[in-house]
């Protein structure tokens, strides 16, 4: 006993020292620190560097304590208990037990206690300190963070908020803003966690001083350190709060104004599309067209009397908006304003003039009637005359029948000639009143198509022409509008225009004596619409180039603050790594609240339970982890895949806004915004390419993690002691071994790929720590340079392999023992039935022999008895020999087997013995090793049991062959004595027959 506490007492000294001479995280360069005259920024400066081998020599001092409690603790219970017990005081003797060593015992037993308190309560006291670092290390980058998170936003804002000139900055500031919720969101969830973590690092701070001297001073250093990052972040977020609300106040009122613009829009698009309405309508030819269109352009000034209350009160709001607005913007507002009124002005006079020219058109209409009532009297005078004709040529044809004929021919040719006569003066009549009826119309529709075209030179000419460079943005897309209404207008009038002129020129082909005018009109009509269609093209050319620099100007603008809002998104998705890092394995469990006795007892209660590894050594003290630490379950695999969404849709759009402004001309634009981009989308591949590999790795841990724990599972499940009683039972439990293997396999098949997959990105991984990185990378070699970056992975990468292939070689021997020991119990049932079945035959065989009756008198019978019999003998001494032969050898192969197993069997359970005296016994690896030796005994019991039965089983077979052959030879030798005897009698027989006495 005092070697025991000799012994506890050197391992407290020698632990106590070592506790003793870890350094405090805090008191690393505080000297300097506090002479350099500022408090906070550098965390190194304030936290010791190597605070994270100390972490590590705690937990395995932990360990060992944890270690040391579960053999120590119950061997100082039992020393307490049996110095308090009354048989022990009554087995010492009375005159030797003195009050002197009961106390002794007791202050022993409490100097015992009382170290290993101290002992437990040091060690907790570091490790808090250095889970104080760790925290405080961790805030110094989180306040960090959150700092530049609020500069680039509030240099966002201050940057957008600046150098609103128009109408179009002011909506694209409330656009920008709009995006912002979300971030904002975030963004406040952010430094109001941090500030309420600093508080609580405060005030944790605050309790440490108060509770301890060891590294007061440096402590009390972090604490103004985390006092000035607090404060700092505080003010930076009130300012930022206070800029924001500035900016919210100016984004209402530009609200309210774009609101009033947007209504003004609606009502300069609804004008337009009634002017596209017009401009579709076609030139009316007929009354019908002309009513119908009449009816449209009273309707549609019928709705233009209704909007002019509109646009009142629109013009009212907007100068009540505006009057407190920048003086550009009001101009441009007005501008705006200026521009529907013109366009509402414009329609409404354009429809009365329409009106009043279909109301002259329709007036003019009956002179077209009345040519189409004479062409309808003269097509019914042709009609008469050619019945009159016809009816003479009856008179005629009724004439000859009469046999009159030639008393009216005379007369009747005349008639005919003259009633010819007339009728070619009505057709020619019919075809002069067609031709005016033609030429009429064909007048009018050119005579209207020239006014139109006049009046659409003169609209050209008036708006569309561009006199200087230095045309106003609004001015310049309101004419590139009214060009693009104007050349759709033109379009679907150059249809009707087309018609017109193939129909005036079939009119002139067919009349060509008589259109000399219709002809001077199609010319010069002709001439107008070429003239016109040259102007548009040229003036809108023009137009056009203006539109484009314009739009490609404003294009890259928004590509480029695109770009800056994708750069933003790169860098908020690229920072957040989603792998898991290397964690705390060992959380505290004491309360620094709690009595040092009280603290020590609910630890060692908490892990008593925890069976782990140690090393040979007591003063190394070195420990592995029953499993390697997790970390593919500490990643969310579905932020993994929504940033490779975000990733994969920055990327598209990206593509989609690069195809469409290199269609552009600006090479000096073009090349900032092609620099740009490149970096961005440089950022974009980086960033995916990083997102697919950390994808990749997690998935490649989680497949290892799956496949080692079914194999896991499936080892398990194999009972190598299972076997059956019977050969219908051992056959059962082969093929479902049978089966169990091929899952085994097609499982194995199946994680084949994925290892071979993480043995290229682990040989990759260890080339790229030596070799730079490639130039030309695939997933693979992405995946191996994040091994490479992250050792941790790379480490718990090849550990799962290991343990997969492991497990994989373990399950594959486990299969082939368990297949070896039932096909070893199917060949023993199989020849033990074959040794049943060969008894029974050569039982039966034998009680057949004896109970055949014996040969009747006479030579012959005696002879078929003898044939009979040999048969017999020849199947029993030849056949039968070598099958009892057979079944010898196959049973000393079955009892050379069974002994050999018998043999290995014995060796592992020596074997297991020896390696079970070193366990504890209440362990529950002792259990295990108890019930493995019961399985080994039960299985040699059950091969000792088969090889008595199987060697049983033969010496009765040999025993039963040997009486049945004797029998048989017995018998053969009384069948011949039986056929001489007969053989001796026939001869007697004979003698009596030829010498009679």
């Amino acid at each position: 006993m005092e070697a025991f506490f000799h012994y506890r007492s050197h391992f407290f000294c020698y632990s106590y020292e070592k506790l003793r001479n870890i350094p405090s995280p805090f008191d690393c360069k505080f000297r300097g620190y506090e002479e350099s005259g500022t408090t906070g920024g550098n965390v190194s400066s304030i936290v010791s560097a190597d605070f994270e081998s100390s972490e590590q020599f705690i937990f395995s001092f932990m360990r060992e304590l944890e270690r040391r409690t579960q053999q120590d603790l119950p061997a100082l219970k039992c020393l307490g208990n049996f110095s308090n017990s009354p048989p022990a005081s009554e087995l010492l003797d009375e005159k030797h037990r003195t009050q002197d060593e009961t106390n002794i015992w007791d202050h022993l037993l409490e100097f015992a206690y009382k170290q290993w308190n101290e002992l437990v309560l040091l060690a907790s006291h570091k490790q808090h300190a250095i889970q104080m670092a760790e925290r405080f290390s961790r805030l110094a980058a989180e306040q960090e963070n959150c700092l530049k998170w609020v500069e680039v936003k509030q240099e966002v804002l201050l940057t957008t908020g600046n150098d609103v000139t128009d109408v179009r900055e002011v909506i694209r500031m409330e656009c920008r803003m709009s995006d912002w919720e979300s971030d904002l969101k975030a963004l406040t969830g952010s430094v109001e966690s941090c500030l309420e973590e600093l508080d609580s690092l405060k005030e944790a701070l605050s309790q440490t001083i108060q509770a301890t001297s060891e590294g007061a001073k440096g402590m009390k250093t972090a604490k103004r350190a985390v006092k000035e990052w607090q404060s700092k972040l505080q003010g930076r977020w009130n300012e930022f709060m206070l800029l924001l609300e500035e900016h919210k106040k100016k984004l209402d009122v530009s609200l309210a104004l774009q609101n009033v613009l947007q209504e003004a829009e609606e009502m300069n698009l609804w004008l337009r599309s009634k002017q596209r309405m017009i401009a579709s309508l076609e030139m009316p030819i007929t009354i019908s067209d002309i009513d119908e269109q009449t009816s449209i352009y009273q309707n549609l000034l019928r709705d233009l009397e209704h909007t002019e209350g509109k646009i009142s009160t629109i013009q009212d709001e907007t100068c009540q908006i505006v009057h407190a607005q920048e003086t550009t913007i009001a101009e441009a507002v007005h501008e705006k304003l200026g521009s529907v009124v013109k366009c509402w002005t414009e329609l409404r006079r354009f429809c009365q003039q329409n009106l009043l020219e279909l109301t002259e058109s329709r007036q003019t209409q009956p002179s077209l009637e009345h040519i189409c009532r004479q062409l309808k009297l003269q097509n019914e005078v042709l009609t008469s005359v050619r019945a009159m004709s016809a009816g003479i040529s009856q008179i005629l044809s009724a004439a000859a029948e009469a046999k009159i004929q030639d008393k009216v021919r005379q007369r009747a040719e005349n008639l005919k000639n003259r009633f010819r006569q007339v009728q070619v003066k009505a057709e020619g009549v019919l075809a002069i009143l067609q031709f005016h009826l033609l030429e009429k119309e064909k007048h009018q529709q050119l005579e209207s198509m020239e006014e139109w075209i006049s009046e659409r030179q003169a609209v050209v000419n008036a708006q569309f022409v561009v006199t200087g460079t230095s045309i106003k943005q609004q001015k310049t897309i309101q004419k590139y509008h009214l060009l693009r209404n104007f050349e759709a207008e033109v379009d679907s009038y150059g249809h009707l225009a087309e018609r017109i002129f193939r129909e005036a020129e079939e009119v002139i082909k067919e009349y060509p004596e008589h259109s000399t005018s219709l002809a001077q009109a199609l010319q010069r009509n002709a001439e107008l619409w070429a003239n016109l269609k040259i102007t548009l093209s040229s003036q809108g050319s023009t137009l056009v180039k203006i539109y484009r620099a314009i739009i490609f100007s404003e294009g890259c603008e928004e590509l480029m603050e695109w770009l800056g809002k994708a750069s933003l998104k790169i860098f908020s998705i690229a920072r957040s790594h989603h792998l898991g890092q290397k964690g705390t394995a060992f959380e505290i469990l004491l309360d620094l609240n709690q009595e040092p006795h009280q603290a020590a007892q609910s630890y060692l209660r908490s892990r008593l339970s925890t069976s782990l590894k140690r090393s040979a050594s007591d003063t190394c003290v070195i420990f592995l982890p029953e499993k390697p630490l997790d970390h593919s379950d500490k990643c969310d695999l579905s932020n993994i895949s929504s940033s490779l969404s975000k990733v994969t849709d920055l990327n598209v759009q990206l593509n989609n806004k690069w195809i469409f402004f290199q269609e552009l001309q600006n090479e000096s634009q073009l090349a900032a915004v092609s620099s740009k981009f490149t970096g961005i989308q440089q950022k974009i591949n980086a960033c995916l390419a990083d997102l697919t590999a950390q994808h990749n790795v997690i998935n490649a841990l989680r497949m290892l993690a799956g496949e080692t724990a079914w194999l896991e599972e499936r080892r398990a499940q194999i009972k190598w002691d299972l076997v059956g009683s019977l050969l219908l039972e051992t056959e059962k439990l082969l093929l479902r071994h049978h089966n169990f293997a091929k899952e085994v396999a097609i499982r194995k098949l199946r994680g084949q790929p994925i290892i071979a997959k993480v043995l290229t990105w682990i040989q990759l991984a260890e080339a790229t720590k030596v070799a730079a990185a490639p130039q030309e990378r695939n997933e693979d070699k992405e995946c191996a340079i994040l091994l490479a970056h992250t050792p941790h992975l790379l480490v718990e990468l090849m550990d799962r392999v290991s343990r997969l292939l492991w497990m994989q070689c373990l399950v594959e021997t486990k299969l082939h023992s368990r297949y070896d020991t039932l096909e070893h119990w199917r060949s023993f049932f199989s020849h033990q039935i074959d040794l049943i079945e060969t008894y029974n035959w050569l039982a039966e065989t034998e009680s057949a022999v004896m109970t055949e009756s014996h040969a009747s008198s006479g030579v012959a019978s005696a002879r078929a008895a003898i044939i009979k019999h040999s048969f017999v003998e020849n199947t029993i001494s030849t056949l039968q020999a070598s099958r009892v032969r057979s079944l010898g050898q196959k049973t000393c192969q079955l009892l050379a087997t069974i002994k050999h197993r018998m043999r290995l069997n014995k060796e592992r359970l020596s074997a297991l013995k020896r390696v079970s005296q070193d366990l504890p016994a209440e362990s529950g690896q002792s259990e295990a090793a108890k019930r493995r030796r019961h399985q080994l005994r039960r299985c040699i019991h059950a091969l000792e049991r088969s090889a008595t039965k199987m060697l049983t089983s033969q010496q009765s077979l040999q025993r039963q062959f040997k009486d049945l052959l004797d029998l048989v030879w017995e018998k053969k030798h009384r069948l011949r004595e039986l056929l001489a005897l007969n053989r001796l009698y026939e001869d007697v027989a004979d003698l009596e027959v030829v010498f009679p006495f």
